[in-house]
């Protein structure tokens, strides 16, 4: 067998070993959070928000993709539709305490700054969980 085709062969194998473990929506829509996040250290935000907008359509409220889609419009300016996507995220997953954390910032980008010192609050105590203390 060629070498050409010993690599075609791993990689179906590996594209299959991750349909087979994750799904083809999982795969779908891990892929456009990937590209997403690549694209966001490149700065192209629209691209980026599309890209976690079609991973919300394929897998709806999911944490990571709602914390790092606020991120993105964050990074615009758009702090109010970032507040959205942070709020979202904590209602999905109020365990995690990257969400809380950066509605926090964005409140206190848009003045409300005893709601971004609750939420700052909030984020510690869930942070002191999240990290076992």
């Amino acid at each position: 067998m060629s070498r050409r085709k010993q690599v075609i062969g791993v990689v179906v194998l590996v594209v299959v070993g991750v349909v087979a473990t994750y799904g083809v929506r999982e795969y779908r829509a891990e892929s456009r959070l990937i590209e997403a996040d690549r694209l966001r250290g490149a700065g192209q935000l629209d691209a980026v928000i599309a890209l976690y907008d079609e991973a919300d359509s394929i897998r709806p409220r999911d944490s990571r993709t709602l914390n790092n889609r606020g991120l993105a419009f964050a990074q615009k300016g758009d702090f109010a539709r970032a507040l959205i996507d942070f709020s979202e995220a904590i209602s999905v997953a109020p365990y995690v305490p990257f969400a809380y954390e950066n509605r926090s910032i964005a409140y206190e980008k848009l003045g409300q700054h005893e709601t971004a010192e609750s939420d700052a609050a909030n984020g510690r105590r869930v942070r002191a969980k999240f990290d076992g203390d």
